[in-house]
């Protein structure tokens, strides 16, 4: 393994143990005693899961996507500072359309931290209404939608490299992409939200028509 591996696979560690650390929040979620208001809401009579597991997870996988996208922004950034153009006197960090992708990819981790932090403090504050659910599917939903945004993004700045094994960028991409297979998948969310913004009972049956 070469250098420039072993410094990737650092990073990559790196990143992933400072993903768990971004929201202190779900780290008081983690390791306190779970209060009673937090698992009133919860039917185990039928043997379901409670919603202090389900805010546990959600939060988590969240959190792990920004973390990664933290991580992208700061690969892209180093990249484009040091990366040139025959067709420029400076580096690529100069040209208007890397600024622009930049900056869209910045705008995205802008909406991204707050939105994982505001739920996890909610659950840890007893904020917790009938919409919880709702709440909390989006906000997993719309943290890995946009960290996969990111990934490709970067991959769009960085050029061919960007694509081959060697390339940090490419392996956080696909780490990224796996964001949507974790539960609530797209499809799933989409019911929950849209039948809880509806007033449907999620659980009625039938589940269509």
């Amino acid at each position: 393994m070469d250098a420039t591996m072993k410094r990737n696979k650092v990073s990559s560690i790196v990143a992933a143990v400072v993903s768990l650390a971004l929201v202190p929040a779900l780290w008081i979620m983690a390791f306190q005693a779970i209060p009673a208001f937090q698992t009133v809401r919860a039917d185990t009579s039928g043997g379901r899961i409670g919603p202090w597991f389900f805010t546990w997870g959600l939060t988590g996988f969240a959190n792990v996507y920004y973390g990664l996208a933290l991580r992208v922004r700061e690969l892209i950034v180093e990249q484009l500072k040091s990366k040139t153009s025959i067709a420029l006197t400076r580096s690529m960090a100069y040209h208007p359309e890397m600024q622009h992708g930049i900056a869209e990819l910045a705008m995205d981790l802008e909406t991204m931290g707050p939105h994982v932090e505001a739920i996890a403090n909610d659950w840890c504050e007893g904020r917790v209404g009938p919409d919880w659910f709702l709440r909390l599917v989006a906000m997993k939903h719309r943290t890995v939608e946009a960290a996969f945004r990111v990934a490709d993004q970067a991959l769009d700045l960085s050029g061919g490299f960007g694509m081959f094994k060697k390339s940090e960028l490419e392996r956080l991409f696909r780490d990224c992409r796996a964001g949507r297979f974790h539960p609530a998948n797209p499809a799933l969310t989409h019911e929950i939200v849209g039948k809880i913004a509806l007033g449907i009972n999620p659980d009625e049956q039938p589940r269509w028509g």
